[in-house]
């Protein structure tokens, strides 16, 4: 910040810039003022912000000219000196009702003879754009009457982990246009061998043409409709999706964001290796699915890390009896975060909501503790289906089912984060062993 500051936010250069005094910067961060900015903003629409900020424009770039007039720039967002300087690109996501969101993210077209001889990944066009990037999300939500409405805008840089499997669906990417693609004609229209959003977590490759008759040249001199890097919608769907704006606290607030990385790198930094480990190490016999190999991992790794297990929520002793002490009592928590692993049935989905809530707002009973926002940490179908979870086991898609209707009742705010199932096996439904996928 101090670079951006002296070199370039007041230096000699004519590029439209968003802080016009340094004064600004002494009490709060540059991601911080944004969002400052732009708060008076969140839930109206987009014929309401128009109005509001007097556009008159239907342009493809409705929403980033939006932005500009939010943050007093002229021109747009990108061509900012902090933007350009900070690497920081800006996109519109639209997020449905159901909190799901339709468009994957793409990346620039590639050419593919310029693909096909990248010799490293740190070299690879594809590394030096998405690695340094931050991303800043400019987040619509669908509200129940179809209208889109300003929800938020969150900074994103990617995960390393993710970089990873990014790394190998651009591997595989090079190694077959190296081979030479296999273009096979179908009813629907010439399909590739390039790799589908079904085979990764977060990314895939589709064409990014004006339509199927704009191509390009493939090494072996034949015509390939162009293609490009996606991020998978389902990806971006798991990195954003929060409830009262949780993920701009955690990822801006000083008192939020150390606690916030502690929890992403525990979960980062468990792979499919450590669950497989973890689960032949369990010497129950009727262990069945992932559940238990995937808390324990949890557990230990975040009691590493100073956070507190089973943290009661009430010190008044009627709420600390035996027989149901459980009920009133955080999975984890430290500091102003209090934390649910639940992976247990979906009838108890609305209690997990309710849990952060009480620890986090005034109430008529004592206080053990007293935090200001959750994180809910629960399965996805999809690994719920892997893993070989209890059919009755509550999901990240339902979590997400019972936040509009209770939206009312949870003042705090609230992340919830969906498990993605292992991509190198699963659990054999029968034989509850481990079956690895063979590449």
């Amino acid at each position: 910040m101090t670079q951006i500051l002296s070199k370039y936010i007041f230096g000699n250069a004519e590029s439209p810039r968003i802080i016009k005094s340094a004064d600004v910067l002494h009490t709060k961060t540059f991601e911080e003022y944004i969002v400052d900015k732009v708060k008076p903003y969140y839930g109206m629409t987009q014929n309401e912000l128009k109005l509001r900020l007097d556009v008159d424009s239907n342009a493809k770039s409705l929403n980033e000219i939006l932005l500009a007039r939010m943050l007093d720039v002229k021109g747009r967002i990108a061509c900012t000196e902090e933007f350009q300087k900070a690497g920081i690109i800006p996109k519109t996501i639209r997020v449905q009702s159901n909190g799901k969101i339709k468009e994957s993210m793409s990346f620039p077209t590639f050419d593919f003879i310029a693909l096909s001889k990248e010799e490293t990944w740190e070299e690879s066009e594809l590394y030096n754009y998405l690695a340094p990037t931050k991303f800043m999300f400019v987040i619509f939500q669908e509200r129940g009457d179809g209208a889109y409405v300003f929800d938020r805008v969150m900074f994103w840089n990617i995960p390393n982990d993710d970089l990873e499997e990014v790394h190998r669906v651009w591997e595989r990417t090079v190694q077959t246009i190296r081979r030479g693609v296999r273009l096979i004609q179908t009813p629907r229209g010439i399909s590739n061998d390039l790799p589908k959003q079904a085979e990764s977590p977060v990314a895939h490759v589709r064409p990014h043409g004006k339509d199927a008759s704009d191509k390009l040249p493939l090494p072996d001199g034949r015509m390939m409709t162009k293609q490009c890097f996606w991020l998978n919608n389902t990806y971006i769907e798991y990195q954003v999706y929060e409830h009262r704006h949780a993920l701009n606290l955690f990822t801006t607030d000083r008192e939020f964001v150390p606690l916030y990385h502690e929890i992403i790198g525990v979960l980062d930094g468990i792979s499919d290796e450590d669950i497989i480990t973890e689960y032949d190490a369990n010497h129950r016999e009727n262990i069945k699915s992932l559940s238990e190999p995937i808390n324990t991992l949890i557990r230990r790794r975040l009691g590493a890390l100073g956070w507190r297990a089973e943290s009661a929520i009430f010190s008044d002793p009627t709420y600390a009896d035996a027989r149901d002490k459980k009920r009133w009592r955080l999975d984890f928590a430290k500091g102003k975060i209090s934390v649910e692993v639940a992976f247990n049935h979906g009838e108890a989905i609305a209690w997990n909501l309710i849990k952060p809530v009480l620890a986090s707002e005034l109430n008529h009973v004592a206080k053990d503790i007293q935090t200001s926002a959750g994180i809910i940490i629960c399965a996805t179908d999809g690994m719920k289906k892997a893993g070989n979870f209890d059919g009755a086991v509550g999901s990240y898609e339902k979590f997400l089912r019972y936040l509009l209707p209770l939206q009312n009742m949870l003042p705090t705010p609230i992340l919830i984060i969906g498990l993605e199932a292992p991509g190198s096996f699963h659990v054999d439904k029968a034989s509850k062993h481990i079956v690895v996928h063979r590449a």
